[in-house]
C-alpha cells in the first residue's frame, strides 16, 4: 500500500511532466509567431516553483497548470485539431502516469525544454 508521502510525489511528477508539455508547446508556439498571453512566463515559473517546492496543495498546482494549458490551447487553437490533438494526448498521458522520463525526453518536442530547464532539477 502506498503511503501519502508516495502518492504526493506521484501525483507532483506527473505534474513537473506536464508542466514540461506545456513549456514545450509554448515553445512551439512561438517558433509559430503566435503570440502568447502576456503573463505565460511568469505562470509557467510560478508553476515550476509550486511543483518542485512540494509547499503548495496538489489543488493549487492543478489551477495554475490548468489556466496555462487554457491559454496554450486557446492560442493553439488557431492552427486546428490537428495541431492541438498530440498536444493535449501527451497532456493525457502525463497525467495519468503513462509518460516515464525516457519517454518524455524522447519526445522531440520537449528537447529545448530538456536543455533549457532540466526537468525541474534545481538550478542554484
Amino acid at each position: 500500500m502506498e503511503t501519502r508521502q508516495e502518492i504526493s510525489y506521484d501525483i507532483l511528477t506527473r505534474y513537473g511532466s506536464k508542466w514540461a508539455i506545456l513549456t514545450a508547446m509554448k515553445m512551439d508556439l512561438e517558433k509559430q509567431d503566435l503570440r502568447m498571453p502576456h503573463n505565460v512566463n511568469a505562470e509557467l515559473e510560478v508553476a515550476r516553483i509550486k511543483i518542485t517546492s512540494g509547499c503548495y496543495s496538489t489543488c493549487e498546482i492543478d489551477c495554475t497548470l490548468s489556466t496555462i494549458e487554457g491559454q496554450m490551447i486557446s492560442v493553439g487553437s488557431t492552427l486546428g485539431e490537428a495541431y492541438l490533438d498530440p498536444w493535449i494526448d501527451l497532456m493525457a498521458q502525463s497525467m495519468k502516469g503513462e509518460l516515464g522520463y525516457e519517454q518524455i525526453i524522447a519526445i522531440p518536442a520537449l528537447k529545448p525544454v530538456q536543455t533549457a530547464c532540466g526537468f525541474l532539477k534545481c538550478g542554484c
